[in-house]
């Protein structure tokens, strides 16, 4: 029985450092090239990574994790009296000097955990001016 050489057929024990062209073998074998280049198609793709490599987030995935906080939570707002103290936006306070309270200022008493942002601005000395409303930072 007789073979002949095939040429251009790159052996069992080889691989594309074998291969004189390179550019052609990776056109014979239709793959695209080192930097992406004849990448096209419909491509089953899975990717891994950390949230050091996100680049986009959707508005949707920022709602569902708004809605899983739980009220008071680091990252919600609630409207909070802070007694006898008048400050502009930006202020923290420890959760221990703030009360929950309405609108209106009226509170029942409950005391929130964390450090907290003041988003508006309150007034000393009135119910409705120490009351505004705070963001749980910590």
């Amino acid at each position: 029985m007789f073979f002949a050489p095939v040429i251009g057929v790159m052996k069992q024990a080889e691989n594309l450092n074998d291969v004189l062209n390179k550019a052609t073998a990776r056109t014979n074998l239709d793959v695209p090239t080192r930097a992406g280049g004849n990448a096209s198609g419909t491509w089953g793709v899975s990717i891994s990574g950390n949230a050091a490599t996100v680049t986009t987030v959707t508005s949707a995935q920022v709602a569902n994790g708004n809605a899983a906080l739980a009220a008071g939570g680091v990252g919600t707002y609630a409207f909070m009296k802070c007694p006898g103290v008048g400050q502009a936006p930006g202020y923290t306070a420890a959760g221990s000097t703030l009360r929950f309270t309405d609108a209106e200022g009226v509170t029942n008493g409950s005391v929130p955990s964390g450090t907290w942002r003041l988003m508006g601005q309150t007034t000393a000395g009135s119910t409705q001016g120490e009351t505004s409303l705070w963001l749980r930072i910590a």
